[in-house]
């Protein structure tokens, strides 16, 4: 699919960056039940991110379009990374950051496998958007709500996709200060808010979006701190 016609040069220009800048890990495959693997080119965006706004923005307007250059794969994604605060300190810059790309890198995954479940019924048309670009969307929806779990005894708490997180460098280890007020083992930093677009793009023109929030990382006595996803 392209572009439509009509779409303001400035909303143009950030569609064109969404397609040329894609990092080799957002560069990839995925596979397909009875069609094998295919290439597309999936973006993963924080929810409040001028490129998420400006594809919620486009898909809105051209829901109809079909191909359509853009497809949506996750309409929210709330990825939450728990970890040991006695031995990780995500108030540090350089580790938030770390916990950030962790959370793609774990959201790729997950979309590559609610993609080859049997229930999905994702084929490369759909996924080259020959069925709409929220199609791909509405099929999965099921199968993320499915792998989301709440951090509490509460139904009604906060819910989130877990996952552990990976601690790889020295730096990365909490110091007493940053520990000293952890009420318990294990915490969790996330995304809770999380509204984002997904999209791929299958050569030549289609693509899937993703996006997320802000990170919190709850701490003993009710406080929670806040991280910005990029």
């Amino acid at each position: 699919g392209k572009v439509a016609e009509g779409t303001p040069a400035k909303m143009r220009e950030v569609l064109e960056q969404v397609v040329t800048k894609v990092s080799k890990e957002q560069n990839t495959v995925v596979s397909l039940l009875h069609e094998g693997p295919i290439h597309i080119q999936l973006r993963v965006f924080a929810a409040n991110s001028v490129e998420a706004k400006t594809l919620r923005e486009y898909v809105t307007s051209n829901l109809e379009q079909s191909p359509a250059p853009f497809v949506v794969l996750a309409r929210q994604l709330p990825m939450g990374v728990t970890y040991d605060p006695g031995s990780l300190d995500p108030s540090n810059a350089s580790v938030a950051d770390r916990l950030r790309k962790q959370a793609k890198t774990r959201a790729i995954k997950l979309l590559r496998e609610v993609i080859f479940d049997p229930s999905s019924g994702i084929t490369s048309a759909t996924l080259r958007g020959y069925s709409g670009p929220m199609d791909p969307a509405q099929r999965l929806d099921k199968l993320i709500n499915d792998r989301v779990t709440t951090i509490d005894s509460s139904a009604s708490g906060p819910r989130f996709i877990l996952f552990p997180a990976i601690v790889r460098r020295a730096a990365d280890l909490a110091t007493p200060a940053s520990t000293h007020t952890a009420a318990s083992a294990t915490h969790v930093a996330a995304n809770p808010e999380d509204s984002s677009p997904h999209t791929a793009h299958t050569p030549p023109s289609t693509h899937p979006a993703m996006g997320s929030s802000s990170w919190q990382a709850p701490r003993g006595g009710g406080s929670s701190r806040h991280f910005p996803v990029s």
